[in-house]
């Protein structure tokens, strides 16, 4: 009897230290609003201004945020960042590869736009150009940094431990396993990831603190997890039908990524027959390292 009162006070300890200890970071307010897609709703943020519509679409995982540095150098111009599906404040379930792109451009339809500057960063360049290929009357022109693509790959251990998190998120199962210890699990995971990309000083709080709030909620731990179910089945498709892109492209690359290697980008770059390829230094994260590039090939 004393050995089960010992584990039942152990167990209570574990559920206290894992809701008091887990407990997420506020997250910022949402700065946007929300198109209720057939999908489910899709989160973005607007500036209005002038020119060609400029599309934002972001990478695995993060949100629409990584692009306030660029979307601020472009002042006066008509721009959208959308949170894809199941991401940060796009609170609904994830989505297929093709049903991913067919509600951005729902999204962006409901918003006015018809046609639109692309811009996609690592799995957002993958859906960039899913989305010329699919959807070519909606895409003017694309600028790609560090596209995911060209060869990309997620590992096999990485895309197995995306099956269980997804046998994990299911409903039943998360309320018992969040009680006990999975809120530390997810908030260390999104501070380690958040600290991975943005790095530990000043310069990227804002960012940071976006990623460690949002990334590590429900929706998000699904949303990424599908996308590395789906990802080589969706790159494969997509290289299938470079050959079909009339979009003009411009492809940004950090010459020491190691998300996406300069060779992935340079076989992309020799797929696409014209493209325009920029080569700078740094790493995965342009948008938030070098926002004026990005800023300056859209223009």
């Amino acid at each position: 009897m004393t050995l089960a009162y010992a584990v039942l006070g152990l167990l209570a300890l574990l559920v206290a230290a894992n809701l008091i200890l887990g407990r997420l970071p506020r997250p910022p307010a949402d700065g946007g609003g929300v198109i209720e897609a057939a999908g489910g709703p899709i989160h973005y943020v607007e500036s209005i201004g002038e020119g060609t519509p400029i599309v934002f679409i972001h990478g695995m995982p993060s949100t629409c945020r990584e692009f306030d540095r660029v979307r601020a150098l472009l002042a006066g111009r008509h721009t959208i960042a959308f949170d894809r599906p199941g991401y940060a404040w796009s609170t609904g379930a994830p989505q297929e590869f093709a049903a991913q792109l067919d509600s951005l451009v729902e999204a962006a339809g409901a918003l006015g736009v018809e046609r639109a500057i692309v811009v996609g960063h690592s799995f957002g360049g993958l859906a960039a150009l899913g989305m010329a290929i699919r959807r070519p009357e909606f895409v003017e022109r694309l600028v790609l940094i560090a596209p995911a693509a060209g060869g990309s790959r997620v590992p096999e251990g990485q895309q197995k431990q995306a099956r269980w998190i997804l046998r994990i998120e299911r409903f039943k199962l998360r309320v018992l396993l969040d009680l006990l210890f999975m809120r530390l699990v997810r908030k260390h995971a999104a501070k380690l990831g958040a600290a991975s990309v943005y790095g530990d000083g000043p310069d990227c709080a804002a960012e940071r603190h976006v990623a460690e709030s949002m990334l590590a909620r429900h929706n998000s731990v699904r949303a990424f997890a599908n996308d590395r179910v789906i990802f080589n089945d969706a790159e494969r498709l997509v290289t299938r039908g470079l050959g079909r892109i009339v979009a003009q492209v411009t492809i940004l690359q950090g010459s020491e990524d190691k998300t996406v290697t300069t060779k992935n980008a340079e076989r992309l770059r020799d797929a696409l027959k014209g493209a325009r390829y920029v080569e700078l230094e740094g790493g995965h994260q342009i948008p938030v390292t070098d926002p004026a590039a990005v800023a300056h090939a859209i223009e």
